[in-house]
């Protein structure tokens, strides 16, 4: 059971004893609190309006020399009548009206007759369209609404994640320190054992090892046992006669 939940107040010992679960848990919610970060809640959603029920009809539009928007009759006679009537075509001249400074001057284009072409559309009526551009916009509102909370949701996923990484990374570092002076430490033992002289044995470990790593291992072997002889001491008053 670690003795806090701060991680950086725990020895080396303690944090390399430490679970992923712990760290994921007890440690991230005690640095969350220190950052004075909230728990995430995840957002509920706004709900998009259902769309409303249209029908369609057909009308027949009239394309007047290869645009691609004209104007629409619910009866293809109606065309006919209007064509029959022989339109002409009316331009402008982008010369005239720029370098010229003539304005928006039109003119009769006598050599180009209007030609037409005629299709059936198939569109929303009038009393439908109202209806549906409505909850258009509803819609539209709660999507986006919906995608700002999912990105500030996301966001703050992220920069919890960002402070779980750092801790794990830190934990990681622990374990693999420990498990390197742990190796050292049974080095040294098997040196003295074999050379029967401490002092000797120091020499052919120092020919194995850098320094500053021998000294950093046989420090913590020093701090682990102290930090077991405190605690064996701390159980036995515990457990010893009360007067």
């Amino acid at each position: 059971m670690p003795t806090t939940y701060d991680f950086t107040a725990l020895s080396l010992r303690e944090k390399a004893a430490l679970t992923p679960d712990q760290i994921r848990k007890d440690f991230l919610a005690f640095r969350l609190m220190e950052r004075g970060i909230a728990p995430i809640v995840p957002p509920l959603p706004v709900p998009v309006p259902d769309q409303p029920i249209y029908e369609m009809v057909t009308v027949y539009e009239l394309l007047l020399d290869g645009s691609d928007t004209g104007v629409a009759f619910e009866d293809p006679e109606a065309i006919e009548k209007i064509m029959a009537l022989r339109p002409i075509k009316i331009g402008s001249d982008w010369t005239l009206s720029y370098h010229h400074k003539m304005g928006h001057l039109k003119g009769v284009l006598e050599a180009r007759r209007t030609t037409a072409t005629v299709q059936g559309v198939p569109v929303v009526p009038a009393k439908d369209w109202k209806a549906l551009t409505e909850w258009g916009a509803e819609a539209k509102k709660a999507v986006e609404k919906n995608e700002e909370a999912e990105k500030q949701h996301r966001n703050e996923t992220e920069a919890i994640q960002d402070i779980l990484d750092e801790l794990m990374d830190d934990w990681r570092k622990a374990v693999q320190t420990v498990g390197r002076f742990r190796g050292i430490l049974e080095t040294k033992a098997n040196y003295e054992r074999m050379a029967g002289d401490p002092a000797v044995a120091r020499k052919f470990l120092l020919n194995t090892f850098p320094e500053h790593e021998v000294n950093a291992a046989e420090e913590f072997a020093a701090e682990e046992t102290g930090e077991r002889s405190s605690s064996t001491g701390t159980e036995a008053e515990a457990d010893g006669p009360q007067g």
